[in-house]
């Protein structure tokens, strides 16, 4: 007898997750938000007008078909591994090269079984290495979408993925996936530059509460910046946590972790973790009283796992890289993911 309620349970929980994911109760289902830096996501293919050479077959790094299925394997196989019931319904990626790449990781066995879509636009980036957003189609539709021109001192920087989206058929979410400036060539020295798109972002932001004083905003993405620098704290005006949030206004909810000394990169040359990958959202998402759709407390997270992570030989537990140098190592990303949630309650 046992055992047969065993059986029963197992295949009732099996069918459970299955229709759960596939018949979502829009007025009762989460919204499962994830950004993740992927690290030189790069088809093996030679793009005559990106300077892609450092990922071809006959590069230094020896950027082959297998080493790419590798790749495509282990991305997929952190964002499937980020919700065990359901698929993750917004995921905002970046140093993802194109339009295949996406396709090859959505129609990937461990995400096959979802409905994503994507949004992607070609950067001025040199390298070709460009922000995309994944949606689940049976969550969220994109109503519109655009790239956000940024330049400095003339010259184009990689731009911002604006997605404005309706969320379980009622609630409109405006999404920014971000891929700012990096600090190669020193902090100082390219501080400017990101403090440019943190002015790009505020400005839009602005025009959306102007219209909207309770827009619903969410900010992805690696920042470069961390959440108590100038660009992002200042320029950006997105603060910490408080107790009572105001709509017109941003909160980043790494905040926390960054005063914690906790990170989504390790970087070497500083020996510390660096919380360069935020989410930042509106005041009006952590009102639960006024907004249908809002954020849950405490679901903030990095998503820290051990199968992410290596010992390195200072028996440190570091991000598992794809490579060093022309090192090839095979591992996910020289980031961790970050995830929030969302909830839409009864009206």
């Amino acid at each position: 007898m046992n055992k047969l309620y065993i059986l029963y349970f197992y295949i009732f929980f099996l069918f459970y997750s299955v229709t759960c994911y596939a018949q979502r109760n829009p007025a009762d289902c989460r919204l499962k938000i994830v950004f993740y830096n992927c690290e030189n996501f790069f088809d093996i293919y030679d793009d005559p007008v990106k300077n892609d050479n450092e990922f071809l077959p006959q590069s230094k790094k020896n950027w082959t078909a297998e080493r790419y299925q590798t790749k495509v394997n282990n991305i997929s196989r952190v964002i499937c591994a980020i919700d065990s019931i359901n698929l993750p319904d917004i995921v905002g990626l970046c140093e993802i090269e194109n339009g295949k790449t996406l396709a090859d990781l959505i129609k990937n066995q461990n995400l096959s079984r979802g409905a994503y879509k994507a949004v992607h636009f070609e950067s001025s980036d040199d390298r070709g290495i460009d922000v995309a957003l994944l949606f689940d189609s049976s969550a969220a539709k994109v109503l519109s979408a655009r790239p956000v021109p940024v330049s400095f001192s003339g010259v184009k920087l990689r731009e911002i993925l604006y997605a404005k989206t309706v969320v379980f058929n009622s609630d409109t979410l405006h999404i920014f996936v971000n891929h700012w400036k990096s600090r190669s060539g020193g902090i100082a020295e390219t501080q400017s530059k990101r403090i440019m798109y943190a002015s790009v972002l505020k400005k839009i932001t602005d025009s959306l509460f102007l219209k909207n004083p309770n827009a619903n905003i969410i900010i992805m993405g690696d920042l470069n910046d961390e959440p108590g620098d100038t660009s992002v704290f200042r320029e950006l005006n997105a603060q910490g946590m408080v107790k009572n949030p105001q709509p017109q206004k941003l909160y980043n909810l790494f905040y926390d972790f960054y005063k914690a000394g906790q990170g989504s990169y390790y970087y070497g040359g500083d020996k510390k973790w660096n919380m360069m990958d935020q989410i930042i959202l509106s005041g009006n998402l952590f009102s639960s009283q006024k907004n249908v759709l809002h954020y849950v407390p405490g679901s903030a997270e990095i998503f820290r796992r051990n199968w992410l992570l290596y010992q390195s030989p200072k028996s440190q537990m570091l991000p598992s890289k794809t490579y060093s140098g022309t090192m090839y190592h095979g591992g996910f990303s020289d980031h961790l993911p970050v995830t929030v949630s969302l909830v839409k309650k009864h009206k």
